[in-house]
């Protein structure tokens, strides 16, 4: 080029009217992968675009054979949902201590396939992920769908991860787990993008693509299992912190020289309102000969038995009082409660709301939106299969 000829700036200055047009077409299609089909005014209010902006952008994509419209009637008025005109295929692998749970879904959200495999008890990554490679395989076979269509894999693992992917903790239930390249192991097994996430984060994930909350600004999720952890979604992203620790309210100490964490310290919630800790309280009130189950404790839940009840009410308050802290922090539109015990209803969620409310900020805390999730223990591995669609979107750009 000679000199004094200036270059075409369209494409590179980020503030031209192009690059605008380019981020805001990217941001209605990572809102359909997330949200699924939606009509144009409730993708106006997601992506905070005018309704102008909205239908020049729907149009060009229908154009461009992008995404699908049809007329459909919403909230009693005429409307137009779109949805993205993809048939690829994403894979969602939930992993924990001694199974693995796998989902198949299309871009339009459609579960194709769902199994659940156990693991032995200090299973090695190595093994597992070529296990959970033969599984996928064998489904995408049974379901006629070619390799080339499979857009990604989310992995959910019950440990926190730094930025590299590597677990930070040597958690008792994943010993050899930790400090393992789980990237590079993951690229020998697989041939598609995999992408790896805390099972708390995923959950979060999970809500706002499979559940009621695609629109909510800011969502908390908290799981409740043999570890407690939340998953924070703000403005369809999952925050992961400076070393991907955020949410870890399973050890916000709550009973001062309470019980002894895991995790060296005295107090923290996970020692005192876990499934374990709830379980073995339910067995001891009881005077129980063995632990009882999962789905034993429902049951008592259900009868409204005085002595579950009770363990219950001191789980829920606990809880309660750390999502208090949380919700004065970060302030959510709503929180949602899952892990094995959410069939426990309101025995377990009328204590969480009450100590939530009365310990929050009082601008706050009345506010917030507290219930139980309504996706079951499916909630990872959907939550990995979103992961690795929104991921594929985001390549995409």
């Amino acid at each position: 080029m000679s000199r004094g000829t200036a270059a075409p700036r369209a494409n590179r200055n980020p503030g031209s009217q192009p690059a605008l047009r380019r981020q805001n077409t990217q941001r209605v299609l990572e809102t359909l992968a997330q949200g699924g089909p939606t009509t144009q005014a409730k993708l106006a209010r997601a992506t905070g675009l005018s309704t102008g902006t909205i239908s020049n952008i729907v149009k060009d994509l229908h154009a461009e054979h992008k995404i699908i419209t049809r007329p459909v009637v919403d909230s009693g008025r005429r409307a137009i949902e779109i949805s993205l005109n993809d048939s690829r295929t994403a894979v969602g692998l939930d992993i924990d201590a001694t199974s693995m749970r796998m989902v198949l879904t299309h871009m339009d959200h459609a579960v194709i396939s769902e199994v659940i495999a156990p693991l032995p008890f200090g299973h090695r990554p190595a093994d597992t992920l070529r296990r959970a490679r033969m599984l996928m395989d064998e489904h995408l076979d049974r379901a006629g769908i070619p390799r080339g269509d499979v857009i990604g894999v989310g992995v959910s693992l019950p440990t926190i991860l730094d930025h590299e992917r590597k677990p930070l903790v040597h958690d008792p239930g994943f010993p050899e787990w930790f400090g393992n390249d789980l990237a590079a192991l993951a690229g020998s097994t697989f041939t598609q993008p995999v992408h790896f996430e805390n099972d708390a984060n995923v959950q979060a994930l999970a809500h706002v693509t499979w559940g009621p909350y695609s629109l909510s600004s800011i969502v908390a999720t908290v799981k409740a299992s043999s570890g407690i952890g939340a998953g924070l979604m703000v403005h369809g992203h999952i925050m992961r912190g400076a070393f991907g620790g955020t949410g870890e309210i399973g050890h916000l100490q709550i009973v001062p020289l309470g019980e002894l964490c895991h995790c060296g310290n005295r107090g923290c919630l996970q020692a005192v309102a876990s499934v374990d800790h709830v379980l073995a309280n339910i067995r001891r009130v009881k005077r129980l000969h063995d632990t009882p189950s999962i789905d034993d404790v429902v049951a008592l839940a259900r009868r409204r038995d005085p002595a579950a009840l009770k363990v219950f009410d001191e789980a829920g308050r606990a809880i309660g009082t750390a999502l208090a802290s949380l919700v004065t922090l970060v302030n959510p539109h709503a929180i949602v409660i899952s892990g094995p015990l959410a069939p426990v209803g309101s025995a377990l969620l009328d204590p969480i709301s009450r100590s939530m409310t009365r310990y929050a900020h009082p601008a706050i805390g009345p506010r917030t939106v507290v219930s139980m999730s309504q996706l079951g223990p499916r909630a990872e591995a959907l939550g990995a299969a979103a992961l690795a669609a929104q991921s594929a979107v985001a390549a995409a750009s």
